[in-house]
């Protein structure tokens, strides 16, 4: 995993790219910590080529604090790796997160409404329903796991 870091528009950008495993999940922890942060946060993963557990457990760990401020957490995942977004959907994180298509989308976009049912200029429609029960991104690995479903995306 590679990282760079800057503020732009009064949000910090993270930008990560190549692979989140096990192995860069507790750097990624250190990066993401919301506490560490003094501005929006925006995560660009429009290079990350894989997302393992141990990645979507960071950036789980990162969007929760966030999830009920007017800046929830920003994740852009582009045209990326379709991995990176089938396991940002399949654990069902676009509900605490805003998944945008661009970096300039999420920097342009302003602070979340609660009764906002479309998304903004940019943003990523969520592929569930909204009151779809939530199943935490654990059961999600461990359920394709141990069902045989090949997870290689």
């Amino acid at each position: 995993m590679q990282w760079s870091a800057r503020v732009s528009n009064g949000c910090s950008v993270l930008k990560v790219s190549g692979p989140v495993d096990r192995v860069d999940a507790s750097r990624l922890k250190i990066l993401l910590n919301p506490s560490g942060m003094s501005t929006a946060p925006v995560v660009d993963f429009s290079e990350v080529t894989f997302l393992g557990p141990a990645g979507l457990e960071a950036l789980a760990g990162a969007a929760s604090p966030l999830a009920d401020r007017p800046w929830p957490l920003a994740v852009v995942v582009g045209d990326g790796d379709k991995q990176v977004v089938h396991a940002i959907e399949d654990a069902h994180l676009e509900q605490t997160l805003r998944l945008f298509d661009t970096v300039e989308h999420a920097l342009a976009a302003g602070p979340t409404d609660s009764g906002m049912t479309r998304p903004a200029s940019g943003q990523r429609a969520a592929r569930s329903a909204p009151n779809k029960p939530v199943r935490s991104w654990q059961s999600t690995y461990s359920n394709h796991c141990s069902s045989g479903v090949d997870t290689s995306w």
